[in-house]
Formats: C-alpha cells, sequence, structure tokens
C-alpha cells in the first residue's frame, strides 16, 4: 500500500479499547489492519492493491512459497497528528482531499446552514500541519464530529 500508519496509541496489555487492537493487544497479539477506500465505497485499484498486499504478506510469512512478488514500490509511514472537529452542526463541504497538504490554522471545511441560507459558513481550521489522512464522508455533520484526520510523515515527527 502506498501508505502506512504506526498506530503507537492501542494502550498494551492493560488496554480498555473495545477494538479488535485493544483485544490484540490484551492478548500479546500485534494487529495488522487495513482500512480501504473510504465513505463505505471501494474501487478496482484497492482491491488489487489489497489482493498484492495480502499475497506479498502470506508469502513473507512462508504461507505462499510459490508466490512470485512483484518489485517493491515503497511505501510512505506516518504518524496521525489528530482529529479536526467540528464546531457547529450544519452540512459539510470539505476544501481539502485525502493526501492534500495541511497547514495550521489553514481552513479546511465549510458548515453551510441551509436553513439559514443568508448565514455565513462557518469555517472548520485544522491546528495540526501534514497532510489528509481521512476525510468525512458524509454532507451533514454534527458539533464534535470528526470531519479530518491529518498526519505527518514519521520521519518529521
Amino acid at each position: 500500500m502506498p501508505y502506512a500508519w504506526v498506530f503507537t496509541s492501542g494502550g498494551g496489555p492493560n488496554s480498555t479499547a473495545r477494538t479488535a487492537m485493544g483485544v490484540g493487544n490484551r492478548n500479546g497479539v500485534v494487529s495488522i489492519m487495513a482500512e480501504l477506500g473510504g465513505g463505505g465505497a471501494v474501487s478496482p485499484d484497492i482491491l488489487a492493491m489489497t489482493e498484492r498486499g495480502l499475497q506479498r504478506i502470506l508469502h513473507t510469512l512462508g504461507m505462499l512459497p510459490d508466490y512470485k512478488p512483484d518489485a517493491v514500490r515503497g511505501t510512505r509511514e506516518f504518524h496521525a497528528q489528530g482529529s479536526v472537529y467540528a464546531y457547529q452542526s450544519g452540512l459539510f463541504e470539505p476544501l481539502k482531499d485525502i493526501g492534500d497538504t495541511v497547514v495550521s490554522g489553514e481552513t479546511v471545511g465549510l458548515i453551510h446552514h441551509p436553513d439559514t441560507p443568508l448565514q455565513a459558513a462557518d469555517q472548520i481550521v485544522s491546528p495540526y500541519e501534514g497532510f489528509v489522512l481521512c476525510k468525512r464522508a458524509l454532507a451533514q455533520i454534527e458539533r464534535g464530529d470528526a470531519a479530518f484526520q491529518i498526519a505527518r510523515d514519521a520521519e518529521q515527527r
């Protein structure tokens, strides 16, 4: 895959997280997970990358000894900086897409108010610098919803 998120706050053996990673941590199991697509959709490209990745992992573990992996393509390792939240409810308009660069203090989205059409849109401002790791797929947004998650390359940490 082109990106690898190294998640370092899974809680360890005392994790109380009610997630697959939390269960793994409590039982001493290293978790390797993938989020594919987004917004409930996948594409043929993502499916092809997923199949390639699974075959490479199974081959590395000795489970597909006859598989001949193609050339390494390189993976960008990153760490999440944090989420950017909505402070108002309304209709979300993203101004950034996944992979776009973000600077701290930049307006990354707008919240429109269809019930009061003359009201100016509220700005969603990123407190983080990096790039967009994920963005909200739904237009309707409520106060407190995460609109974006911003990440930074691992070597910049």
